[in-house]
């Protein structure tokens, strides 16, 4: 795939960002149904996160140059949607559309001033792929805590819906776009009223991610309770249609709050939950098994074990991030056998190099034991 990835990551930089600074800020199509203009963090994290993506991509296939030119435009992009989009409070979205005209902004396409919510989406997908930040992390938290703010509704009862309503009356919903500073266009972006489920998801698991655990729960909850099946069927999240694809983004949920990220080529395994950390279990996924994970802290030690119930799993490396312990000791044991490796702590993570790929089959189970 990835001569393909390339070619039109090389396209991107033509067509979209041809003068080279990072920031697109022409016509961009997406999935509002419209084409935005103007600088934005909503295209523009998702520009970021695929500039990483591909990065990363072209190291593993060796391509040195087409990597360092990735890494060349994303730091130019990263500066430039920091520089370009921040005002003081969140990431909002600027007319600087070349050879714009006022009337290019108020075709339903854009929100101007308004905090939107999708404005780090691609922030969320780097999360979700371990990609690190593509925004300062202090101004990423910033931004959450402003659509926390912002956009989330405890009660719908006063709401006004321009277009379809998905979540109404006395029910709980995060807003597509609000405008606490004013500046509303007179025919703003396509569904800024609405409430969907899939963007909630996202917003829910990034707040997660960043730390901020109750509020993320509390969106997620909203959420659910609207599809309790005495009013909407739960099985079947509405936004264009039953069962819409966008809600699938309920998923990164779980890797939010148990902090997983998994890497077949290398071996690479770590977890790290935010949600009840000294006593934690969750099922995961891998590209050949699947099982659960629990975490449990006692006054000295804390036990992390993974059950492999399905397949198999490969390790040649994993982290933790532990409760609140001061670690100086890990033992490692597969059955009854012990697993020799190296061992570095980092702050409340330690992290484990074996010196022999472990391999965890169905019916066994692979337990840390941190003092």
């Amino acid at each position: 795939l990835f001569p393909h990835v390339a070619k039109l990551m090389r396209h991107i930089f033509e067509q979209f960002d041809p003068d080279g600074d990072g920031v697109i800020d022409g016509e961009q199509p997406n999935t509002y149904d419209i084409h935005t203009f103007g600088s934005n963090t909503f295209i523009g994290t998702l520009y970021l996160a695929a500039l990483r993506a591909t990065e990363e991509m072209a190291k593993v296939m060796g391509d040195v140059d087409f990597a360092a030119r990735c890494r060349e435009r994303f730091e130019k992009a990263k500066a430039g949607y920091d520089r370009t989009c921040w005002n003081g409070e969140y990431y909002f979205n600027v007319y600087d559309a070349p050879h714009a005209t006022p009337q290019t902004y108020n075709q339903h396409n854009c929100w101007g001033p308004g905090c939107h919510s999708d404005q780090l989406l691609g922030q969320w997908w780097a999360h979700v792929l371990d990609l690190g930040y593509v925004l300062p992390p202090e101004r990423v938290r910033q931004a959450l805590r402003a659509i926390y703010k912002h956009n989330w509704r405890p009660d719908l009862s006063d709401h006004v819906h321009h277009q379809r309503v998905f979540a109404e009356g006395k029910e709980k919903g995060l807003l597509c776009c609000s405008w606490p500073r004013g500046g509303r266009p007179q025919n703003p972006i396509l569904y800024c009223d609405e409430v969907w489920t899939g963007i909630e998801y996202h917003v829910a698991a990034t707040l997660i991610y960043e730390g901020m655990v109750e509020e993320g729960l509390q969106i997620a909850k909203g959420a659910r309770d609207r599809y309790t099946g005495n009013q909407r069927n739960p099985w079947a999240e509405i936004e264009c249609g039953h069962h819409y694809a966008r809600a699938m983004s309920s998923y990164s949920l779980l890797l939010a709050a148990s902090g997983f990220n998994y890497d077949a080529a290398s071996g690479s395994l770590s977890f790290a939950p935010r949600l009840t950390p000294i006593n934690f279990k969750a099922f995961f996924t891998t590209a050949s098994g699947w099982g659960s994970f629990s975490q449990q802290k006692t006054q000295d030690a804390t036990r992390s074990t993974i059950s492999i119930k399905y397949g198999s799993l490969t390790l040649n490396h994993l982290t933790l991030e532990l409760p609140a312990i001061a670690p100086t000791h890990a033992t490692v044991r597969l059955g009854r056998r012990t697993v020799k490796s190296d061992v570095r702590f980092e702050g409340k993570k330690c992290h484990l190099t074996f010196e022999k790929a472990a391999v965890v089959k169905a019916g066994q189970v692979l337990v840390v034991e941190v003092r």
